[in-house]
């Protein structure tokens, strides 16, 4: 009994089931629920989905990086019976004795990124993470509420993200972008695309990904230091560029465009052809050792973003017949290549 623990917790009910809400430091966390609770038994009885150690890693790289603001929502585990617990009505103190069986049902990686991050700051082993508790014993109902808590909860949208996220420094960028003439009144603030016919012609995750891609260019994978005052000039240049020397630009950003004629005639007015160009400015000017996008300003104004210019329809951009360009990966990487060589002087 040396190794059991007793930890503040409140006792209440969640539906048919016995709940308690405990609050415990995060060393006792990482120690205590520790992997074995969850790899004992896992390849009879898996609660949870496999422990993806990236995953995890990603989580203690947060947690070390934003040391005094970081977040981790309550970890929930099942144990297979009733636990002690000695209090007052509700609240007291709960045993917890590594004897009995506990399973992760959300937050494994949460709990292995928190290991990694004592191991590399120990005084994070101090500070506390709630931890939610059921007393289930049955296998087909802790998958149950494994399944329950994933498969009811919705995804957070990126475009959500882009709003709100005051870290990530495209993200600043691209709101700041979007509130600056020429383009205010003039972005798609919540949803992946435009609404047909919309003056917001231009999406909220585009201008994100046209600041990123001046950048570090089209590899999502790509990291590297950015200086955000530097990285706010170049985006502010670039929408400067294409809006002064491109006609259908300018009228996307006069507020009566007849929007749906406008994209039959243009491509580039499209969230997606535009990040095509900033990945093609991206690559032209490292190709040039370049420091400005001023010099490419003329051949950007002679391109030809029809959609029956077949460069365009040969790279696989468009669609013969058709006018919005695709969207995929590989077409998006084989248009910047196309549009790069069109920069060139």
């Amino acid at each position: 009994m040396s190794d059991v623990i007793r930890v503040p917790a409140f006792r209440s009910r969640q539906g048919g089931r016995e709940l308690f809400h405990a609050l415990m430091t995060n060393r006792a966390v990482a120690d205590f629920f520790d992997v074995r609770f969850n790899e004992e038994h896992a390849d009879k009885e898996p609660s949870q989905r496999p422990l993806q150690p990236r995953h995890a890693q990603a989580i203690a790289d947060y947690v070390l990086a934003e040391r005094e603001t970081y977040v981790l929502g309550a970890l929930v585990y099942a144990v297979e019976h009733y636990p002690a617990f000695d209090g007052d009505g509700d609240a007291g103190e709960l045993v917890l004795d590594p004897a009995d069986m506990y399973w992760s049902i959300d937050g494994q990686h949460r709990h292995r990124g928190l290991q990694l991050a004592i191991a590399d700051d120990p005084a994070l082993g101090e500070e506390v993470t709630a931890v939610l508790i059921y007393v289930e014993p049955d296998l087909a109902n802790r998958r149950q509420m494994f399944a329950d808590m994933n498969g009811k909860a919705k995804r957070v949208t990126r475009s959500q993200n882009v709003l709100f996220d005051s870290r990530d420094v495209f993200s600043r960028i691209a709101r700041q972008l979007a509130l600056e003439a020429p383009l205010a009144r003039h972005v798609e603030f919540h949803s992946a695309s435009p609404k047909r016919g919309s003056q917001q012609w231009i999406t909220l995750v585009a201008l994100q990904d046209i600041a990123r891609a001046l950048q570090l260019g089209s590899a999502r994978s790509a990291k590297a230091a950015v200086d955000p005052d530097a990285a706010l000039a170049d985006a502010r240049a670039f929408v400067r560029i294409v809006h002064d020397v491109r006609p259908e630009i300018r009228t996307a950003c006069s507020g009566d465009a007849d929007m749906v004629a406008l994209r039959d005639e243009s491509i580039l007015v499209s969230s997606t052809t535009m990040r095509v160009l900033a990945a093609a400015a991206f690559e032209r000017m490292r190709e040039d050792g370049s420091a400005s996008f001023d010099r490419y300003a003329e051949r950007l104004a002679d391109i030809d973003f029809s959609p029956r210019n077949r460069e365009w329809i040969e790279c696989g951009f468009i669609v013969e017949g058709k006018s919005t360009p695709q969207s995929r990966i590989q077409e998006m990487r084989q248009a910047a290549l196309v549009l790069a060589a069109m920069l060139e002087d």
